[in-house]
Order: C-alpha cells, then sequence, then structure tokens
C-alpha cells in the first residue's frame, strides 16, 4: 500500500517470492553460541537489528537480521524484511556481490 493509501501492484513474480528459512533459524541454539561467543550484536540500521553468527566451520559464518524491538510490526516493515531477506539470498553466492 503507497502512502496514499493505494495498492501497489508487483511489477515482476520476486517481489511477491519468499524463501522462509525458519527451519534452519530454529536449529540454532543462540544462547549456547552467545556462551561460545559464537553470537552477538553487530548494529542496529534503518528498521533492523543485525547480529553476526558464526557456525561450526567459516562457511557458515552469517548475520541474522530481526525488526528491531523499537520498529512498529505493520504490514510495510513485514513486507521490507521479506524482501530485504529474498535478495540477500538470491545474492548470496552471487560473484558480483
Amino acid at each position: 500500500v503507497t502512502e496514499d493509501g493505494q495498492d501497489c501492484v508487483p511489477m515482476h513474480d520476486w517481489q511477491t517470492t519468499s524463501f522462509p528459512t525458519c527451519s534452519t533459524m530454529h536449529e540454532l541454539s543462540l544462547p549456547q553460541n552467545l556462551r561460545e561467543n559464537r553470537f552477538g550484536y553487530l548494529t542496529k540500521g534503518g528498521y533492523n537489528t543485525i547480529f553476526w553468527i558464526m557456525g561450526e566451520t567459516e562457511e557458515e559464518k552469517g548475520v541474522l537480521k530481526i525488526l528491531s524491538y523499537d520498529s512498529a510490526h505493520t504490514d510495510r516493515n513485514h513486507d521490507r524484511v521479506r524482501r530485504d531477506a529474498l535478495i540477500s539470498e538470491r545474492l548470496t553466492f552471487s560473484c558480483h556481490i
């Protein structure tokens, strides 16, 4: 929905696509990783809070981006997070990034 209340019409399929990774996220033991110094706060920007996380190997390192607690949980912010995750997931292995 635009600022003037009009519905937005997606121009491409990717704009309404998502690839949930909830099961992978639930496999992480954040308290254990925090105790072992493999998880921590990185930064905050826009509407996200970003944490770094290390896996068992160097290839398993990454970031966890969540909607900040002080950001409103609106449909618009939810879609921002979805698009950000989609772009990150699709570009992760790009040779141009």
